[in-house]
């Protein structure tokens, strides 16, 4: 007697393999990655002359704000650089001195913007004025000329004492009569000189910016 043995197909499971990064995928990764920390450098490279100009045009725009308050108000106003920052004065005809913004209507000039301003970034600035180019010592210093002190620019101290004897004295004037002093403010950081920001005035024109970047 004959058995009939069926046969059964057995279909034969299907294994996963592990499957890896084949050498086009990893090259493309890392032909992405590349691209990427490429745009991220010039990012952060850029960032620095972008920066400085912001600082710039502040500048300038408070600078023209206090010739607008100047000959609004018909006063005599000023402005003292430092290391660090500027900060705005006042000259006070009764007193026969100049006296800081800041202290004498705080919240008004803050309003105003013309209150001490201390940089957001480390920025060297050479200032030159009617001819005479100033260099800037800390705010716990005298501020003297590059040449012979003028008994109009520089040779003043940011102290608590001197503000209490009057004998703050700006360096770049912005007069009633909507005349300034003839000045030239070049900005950069310490860290890239090859940016610079340049503000101008003769005195009589407008204040005008200039910038150069050089990648």
């Amino acid at each position: 007697m004959r058995f009939l043995q069926r046969s059964r197909r057995v279909t034969p499971s299907k294994t996963h393999r592990p499957q890896g990064f084949t050498l086009i995928e990893i090259m493309l990764v890392m032909v992405i990655i590349g691209i990427m920390a490429g745009l991220a450098s010039l990012a952060i490279g850029s960032n620095g002359p972008r920066q400085l100009q912001q600082e710039a045009t502040r500048l300038q725009q408070r600078l023209l704000l206090a010739q607008d308050e100047a000959a609004f108000s018909q006063q005599n106003f000023g402005v003292i650089f430092t290391e660090t920052g500027y900060r705005f004065l006042r000259y006070d005809a009764t007193e026969d001195q100049w006296n800081p913004l800041q202290a004498m209507d705080e919240e008004k000039q803050k309003i105003q913007g013309l209150g001490n301003y201390t940089y957001d970034i480390p920025v060297e600035l050479s200032l030159e004025i009617s001819g005479t180019v100033l260099k800037l010592l800390p705010d716990e210093t005298s501020n003297k000329t590059s040449g012979s002190t003028s008994s109009h620019y520089g040779n003043f101290s940011l102290d608590s004492d001197a503000e209490e004897q009057g004998d703050l004295q700006p360096e770049l004037l912005l007069l009633a009569n909507g005349e300034s002093s003839a000045f030239t403010i070049t900005l950069q950081l310490e860290d890239d000189t090859r940016s610079t920001q340049t503000l101008h005035s003769d005195g009589f024109s407008p204040i005008t910016r200039t910038g150069h970047n050089s990648e």
